[in-house]
């Protein structure tokens, strides 16, 4: 059975679960995109010149562009308000509504949200199932100049194709390909199935037994630590953004909307755009926050999550002042240890991700 979670397009929501530990969840999910490679003559993989999308999330509302990234101002055409420069971009797709219906059927639609829907399809050489997501444009995105590119592109696509570089990771959802015209955006998506996502799996679960959450989490760091070495910054890791499949058990971290290319100077924390409840107590508390560590307090959190069954902090205060205590009294020591030092007030004193792998509840639990 395919539960879409997160291929949902889900407006900003609050999510109850009535368990021992009663919480509410701010959830918002945006489009994962990325670029569709062709095999060349020679075996060698290349970018399709038409690698490019948009995001569909709500980032460019809630913030300014950072350094590097470009606001591109929207203008009027005779069918309405587009990105300047979007179909200029790409100009094989300026009659891609027929390229669309000659290569895939559209079927039922399988989740609905404030910027689009996302439908169930096949691709029609094949019959290959697929997650079609239907956008409205939107003009105030932005726009990131990465190595490689003479234009800017949508961040998204930017840090999707920066990330695909090989060796690509398993662990990060994939795009097959996108159209566009002058009103919508049309994505085909990767349609892992049987899969539903992570937050499910933990909401019907209640509580993770510690096997099954040490790969979840081991897969979890690989999946950010990827986007790191590929200089990406993610910025909004929590359990709605990974989709979980269970036989076997594999991630797939999606919707970089959110994210920004990586820097050593750290962000702005008045600009933090991720789920409220993962976010580091150094967000609320000082100028500047950094990648890495913010990183390790969301998986910190996640971890807490998944063997708690409930978030470890109500409120910006709890965050703050940062101590961790447990409802499962049967977490073992080293599990209590991992989540203690990812959840550490001091961003200094986390570990970094190497040494999350490193640490002994998941390097010895899966030898």
């Amino acid at each position: 059975m395919m539960d879409v979670g997160p291929l949902r397009l889900n407006t900003l929501a609050e999510v109850h679960v009535e368990r021992r530990c009663r919480e509410s969840l701010s959830l918002s999910s945006r489009g994962s995109y990325s670029v569709e490679w062709r095999w060349s003559g020679d075996g060698s993989e290349s970018p399709n010149q038409q690698g490019l999308s948009r995001s569909d999330s709500l980032e460019g509302f809630l913030c300014p562009p950072l350094a590097g990234q470009v606001p591109v101002e929207p203008t009027e055409t005779s069918d309405g308000r587009t990105a300047q420069g979007a179909v200029e971009a790409s100009p094989v797709n300026k009659s891609s509504t027929e390229s669309f219906e000659s290569l895939y059927n559209m079927e039922k639609m399988i989740g609905a949200g404030g910027f689009g829907r996302v439908y169930l399809g096949t691709r029609k050489f094949d019959g290959k199932k697929v997650a079609i997501k239907r956008m409205h444009k939107i003009h105030n995105d932005r726009y990131l100049n990465i190595p490689g590119n003479p234009e800017p592109l949508v961040t998204e696509v930017a840090l999707l194709m920066m990330m695909r570089r090989e060796p690509i990771s398993p662990f990060v959802i994939r795009l097959y390909e996108w159209f566009e015209d002058p009103r919508d955006f049309t994505l085909v998506m990767e349609y892992p199935e049987p899969c539903e996502s992570l937050l499910d799996f933990i909401t019907r679960n209640h509580q993770v037994f510690e096997p099954t959450a040490r790969v979840i989490m081991r897969q979890a760091v690989l999946a950010v630590q990827h986007c790191i070495h590929r200089g990406v910054f993610h910025n909004d890791i929590h359990a709605q953004n990974f989709l979980l499949r269970k036989a076997p058990v594999q991630l797939k971290l999606i919707d970089f909307g959110c994210g920004q290319l990586f820097s050593s100077d750290g962000y702005e924390s008045k600009i933090y755009i991720g789920v409220a409840d993962y976010r580091p107590p150094e967000v609320l508390t000082e100028p500047r926050f950094h990648a890495v560590p913010a990183n390790v307090w969301s998986l910190g959190v996640l971890l807490y999550k998944m063997v708690n069954g409930c978030r470890p902090f109500r409120n910006r205060t709890e965050i703050t002042q940062a101590r961790v205590t447990f409802q499962n009294t049967s977490l073992s020591k080293k599990c209590r240890d991992l989540i203690s030092q990812c959840l550490a007030q001091d961003p200094t004193k986390r570990p970094t991700l190497e040494q999350m792998l490193q640490h002994k509840w998941i390097s010895d639990g899966l030898q």
